[in-house]
């Protein structure tokens, strides 16, 4: 598993991140943010048209945020690069809300069109910190240097199990999870991910088999 990982992170690290395994996985959540709150902005910027006094307290904010939203969803479906939608999201500069809007003109709606606005603000700043932080070759720095640490841990586990095994066999002796690894082994070929030929021939011989807890 580590051996996987470390290539995994190898890979990642000499292509675009967002062609690797985790990138892909972030980019489908990036798309999913952005459809939902594409729609969200919609609705609230269809809201704020109805009256003068929403547009000029909070138009300038919102309909920009909306705008763009939808530059970023549209970015997302084109497969871009990792250094693409960092630049993106580094554009952001909404202008703020102005003066806060009160008595009968502050309805339900407004209210919570202000809540969003301000998760949208928490949301966009995670995705920031989180993922967007660094440029790409910083990051490909950084996936190198993890790789190198699974490596040397791969390594030293190896090594380990090599030892531990060798003095367990000196002694004769198996632990409680050998019984588990060595039937395991016995059952699948871990080079062809396939059963062996013993699985095979046991599998021949039950219809069904029953399983305590």
């Amino acid at each position: 598993w580590l051996k996987g990982q470390r290539e995994k992170l190898l890979t990642a690290a000499h292509a675009d991140f967002l062609s690797s395994d985790a990138g892909i996985n972030l980019l489908s959540d990036l798309r999913s943010f952005a459809t939902t709150w594409c729609a969200r902005y919609e609705e609230m910027c269809e809201y704020l048209s109805t009256d003068a006094v929403y547009v000029k307290n909070y138009g300038d904010c919102f309909f920009y945020e909306r705008e763009w939203l939808l530059t970023l969803a549209a970015l997302l479906e084109q497969n871009p690069s990792y250094d693409a939608v960092r630049a993106h999201f580094a554009s952001f500069s909404a202008p703020g809300l102005k003066s806060g809007i009160r008595g009968d003109k502050k309805t339900e709606e407004i209210v919570r069109a202000k809540a969003r606005h301000d998760t949208f603000g928490v949301r966009l700043d995670a995705y920031l910190a989180r993922f967007f932080s660094v440029t790409a070759e910083e990051l490909s720095a950084l996936l190198l240097g993890q790789a190198e640490g699974i490596g040397k841990l791969h390594t030293f586990l190896s090594m380990y199990e090599e030892r531990l095994e060798r003095e367990k066999n000196r002694r004769g002796q198996l632990d409680f999870g050998d019984m588990g690894r060595l039937a395991l082994r016995l059952l699948w070929d871990f080079e062809t991910d396939a059963p062996t030929d013993t699985a095979r021939a046991e599998a021949m011989k039950y219809t069904e088999i029953y399983i305590d807890e």
